[in-house]
């Protein structure tokens, strides 16, 4: 959660809030709530790594009182008592919290309109109800409701463009870890370090993003930018970034976008890219022993079993879409006409290529040999590095070790 709560800090510096509607399940929407309702992510992340993880990791029942520190969190930092601010439906400023209803019928359900603050708060918490660390499923309004992310766990608008985030590197999101963070850490907080880190790699990883994507999704921020403030000292900065690849040098333009971000959270240090357990356990861990093993099943095992997976995905994905583009293009030719059949078929045929041009990728195929290129990051090695992320499940899993 650390990670949305970076990427939440970079937003609400853009001044999103005022200008689009959120929607979001389990803790995105309870990170997105914070950004409506103007939450200090700063204060949460201090209650974050002070006082609920610690209490998490203290006791053996600490991890399932997810709930207990939710509803703390969002009584000290949720500003809930402003839920009247929330627009409805598609304005701006407006809120949509996703939750599965069990019963009476399974069914994933959104809502947008706020009765009250009980009402607001009683949402997010079936939304963030995560059983079993976060509790078990509980009756609300006579039906009985569990997290929101069972059944829709990356929701977006059904009109309008949805700039998706995700604290999982291996989602299909706009925004999501630029660096390998353990999915375990989601449900199991490490160190106050490996805290801390995520959350700022969460603030640049959407600077990032919002640096690229600026002029097409967020027009507004180079009409009046805002000098960043560094912490505590109140002074202003004027856009002075420390941090990798996020610099002057990208162009005037770019770098005003930069001036309205903090600088001491773009220059934090990077986690070391490294095949070790302490990228699994945390990076504090040493064990020159479990590291060699761990090294060992990784280069012996697990790298070949992803890569043989992986090319069977790759496979089966072109073959459907021959099949499919065939059926479709049949099916068009009987109840429609040629030229639809011919945009079917055109279509089944482009993706059979981009199939069987990522099975074919050189470059795909050095990385099997061991050591090859290991230094590199996946998007240097793979020359089809995003098709890939976009088209395969087991390489978005997988290309941390590939």
């Amino acid at each position: 959660m650390t990670y949305l709560f970076g990427a939440a800090k970079a937003l609400q510096q853009a001044r999103v809030a005022t200008r689009c509607r959120f929607i979001g399940s389990s803790a995105g929407a309870l990170t997105a709530c914070g950004l409506v309702l103007d939450s200090d992510f700063d204060k949460v992340m201090q209650l974050t790594v002070d006082k609920y993880a610690r209490q998490c990791r203290s006791s053996f029942w600490g991890p399932f009182r997810i709930r207990e520190y939710m509803i703390d969190c969002l009584k000290r930092t949720g500003n809930l008592h402003r839920f009247a601010e929330l627009g409805q439906g598609s304005s701006a400023r407006s809120l949509t919290v996703c939750y599965t209803e069990l019963l009476p019928a399974l069914s994933a359900r959104r809502q947008s309109r706020f009765e009250s603050r009980a009402d607001l708060e009683t949402a997010l918490v079936a939304s963030s109800t995560a059983v079993p660390i976060a509790g078990l499923p509980w009756v609300r309004n006579g039906r009985l409701v569990m997290d929101g992310g069972f059944l829709d766990l990356q929701p977006e608008f059904e009109n309008g463009r949805t700039v998706t985030i995700s604290p999982f590197f291996f989602a299909n999101s706009d925004i999501r870890p630029s660096r390998y963070v353990p999915a375990w850490w989601a449900v199991y907080p490490p160190d106050p370090a490996e805290l801390q880190w995520t959350f700022h790699l969460g603030y640049k990883d959407t600077v990032a993003w919002v640096q690229k994507n600026h002029s097409e999704v967020l027009p507004w921020i180079l009409q009046s930018t805002v000098p960043a403030r560094g912490l505590g000292d109140g002074k202003e900065k004027q856009g002075k970034v420390c941090g990798e690849r996020l610099d002057h040098e990208r162009g005037e333009a770019k770098g005003s976008v930069l001036s309205i971000f903090r600088d001491d959270m773009l220059a934090q240090p990077p986690r070391p890219r490294e095949r070790s357990l302490r990228r699994f356990l945390g990076y504090n861990f040493r064990s020159r022993i479990l590291d060699f093993l761990f090294l060992a099943a990784l280069w012996l095992f697990w790298r070949p079993v992803a890569f043989v997976v992986l090319y069977w995905e790759l496979a089966v994905r072109a073959v459907f879409y021959a099949f499919q583009g065939v059926f479709m293009a049949v099916l068009y030719v009987l109840i429609l006409d040629m030229a639809s059949a011919g945009i079917a078929l055109s279509r089944g045929v482009d993706r059979v290529v981009r199939e069987i041009r990522c099975v074919l990728s050189l470059s795909l195929l050095l990385s099997t040999v061991p050591y090859y290129n290991a230094h590199l990051p996946a998007p240097s090695k793979h020359r089809k590095y995003k098709v890939m992320l976009t088209e395969s499940f087991v390489y978005r899993l997988c290309h941390h070790i590939l």
